[in-house]
């Protein structure tokens, strides 16, 4: 081997060094493959947004309303409607790639009110007719399901290690499946006897049997629940098919959204309070009256927390995450009707205000420390859907059918 082909071979090693962080980090950048962008369903996501007024890329009507955010992955959008129309459309041109429509229960389907997941090759669905489903992510193949939930569906499915969690309303029934193959994981329903209407948190732990054994295997988890009137915590160690429900804490008040979690605690809000629970003792700490918020009747529940450093965004207000205080406040004209999204230093509210008797939409970008005003869109109808961002654009539904991208 001569000098030359050593040099060529170290130069292309380093190219491989240099870009390898890209390559490793491009999906997280472009890509939103879950509800609330994480496994903490902060609804702050890594990458960049739109910081001055972005232009229509393009904009399409549906059978039905979209309610659920719609995901991203490798520049195709997942999303469903209210006709219980699932969607796979290119994120450039808005070019339908492909569609199926879901089994409905009844005489009139209740329509998808969830945001699906990627796993692999597949995207994981579920609709509130109660049925779960994976698909091919390029193709369209059903993969497997519909798996009968057997109760209405307005949870978000969540994946971590190679296994689906979805909860559903009626007396609420946690179930888990296998992300590859549909394999329910155990016989047995783990009951939750209260209607869940928000998405949970699974987070990883370690228990006294997992330090000791030091075993990777059979990693333990806990999944925090937020059902009307108080938080359910479920341990679980999937592999060896054994759970068991380690508390509930109890609320005064209906919980409206689903939970984030940070460093431990995990914060949620009522119709007018804002609680931060310490997970580790399960002893509320702390609770804040905040401002109501707008909710549109054909959902199941009100919008979550965004969590931006070390502050809580709801509606055009900032809290505290450390005593829940009010720290920052954009004034608006209009009412905030989804869940707002961060992106570093910056933060997208969107709703619904009314000129001249006439109601349209917007979606503003507001800087997350000073509360400047960096751009207002307008739309003709309110924004429906709560924003998420993939390839610098920003991506939404608002009423009468409509989904948007902008950039």
């Amino acid at each position: 081997m001569n000098n030359k082909t050593i040099s060529l071979k170290m130069i292309f090693l380093l190219i491989i060094i240099l870009t390898l962080p890209l390559i490793l980090s491009a999906n997280s950048d472009n890509d939103f493959t879950k509800y609330r962008y994480d496994n903490n369903n902060t609804g702050m996501i890594q990458g960049k947004g739109p910081v001055q007024l972005p232009k229509l890329m393009w904009v399409k009507r549906f059978s039905g309303n979209i309610i659920a955010s719609p995901i991203v992955y490798k520049n195709i959008i997942y999303f469903g409607d209210l006709k219980n129309y699932f969607y796979a459309m290119d994120l450039e041109s808005g070019k339908l790639i492909w569609s199926k429509r879901l089994k409905k229960r009844g005489i009139m389907p209740l329509g998808i009110h969830s945001s699906p997941a990627i796993y692999k090759n597949r995207v994981i669905i579920t609709n509130a007719d109660g049925y779960l489903y994976a698909f091919h992510r390029k193709t369209g193949r059903l993969l497997w399901g519909p798996k009968n939930l057997q109760q209405e569906v307005y949870s978000s499915p969540v994946i971590s290690n190679k296994y689906v969690y979805i909860a559903t309303a009626g007396q609420g029934i946690l179930w888990i499946f296998k992300a590859y193959s549909g394999e329910r994981l155990m016989k047995e329903k783990i009951e939750l006897k209260s209607s869940v209407y928000t998405t949970p948190i699974l987070r990883k732990v370690q228990t006294v049997i997992d330090i000791h054994s030091k075993s990777k295997e059979n990693p333990t988890y806990e999944i925090y629940i937020t059902v009307p009137s108080k938080v359910i915590i479920i341990r679980i160690t999937p592999r060896q098919k054994k759970y068991y429900r380690l508390d509930d804490i109890t609320i005064e008040g209906s919980i409206t959204s689903s939970p984030i979690y940070n460093k431990r605690n995990i914060y949620f809000v009522t119709r007018q309070y804002l609680y931060c629970v310490d997970t580790f003792s399960r002893q509320i700490l702390w609770i804040k009256k905040i401002e109501p918020m707008f909710n549109f009747k054909i959902k199941k529940s009100y919008p979550s927390p965004t969590l931006n450093n070390n502050t809580l965004y709801i509606g055009n207000r900032g809290y505290s995450i450390a005593n829940g205080d009010p720290n920052w406040f954009f004034w608006s004209i209009g009412n905030i009707t989804a869940d707002s999204l961060g992106a570093p230093g910056i933060i997208y509210l969107g709703g619904a205000y009314t000129l001249y008797n006439s109601t349209q939409g917007f979606i503003a970008g507001v800087h997350s420390q000073t509360e400047k005003l960096l751009f207002w869109y307008i739309m003709t109808n309110p924004l429906l859907s709560s924003p998420i961002i993939a390839n610098n654009s920003l991506i939404f539904s608002t009423t009468e059918r409509y989904l948007y991208v902008i950039r």
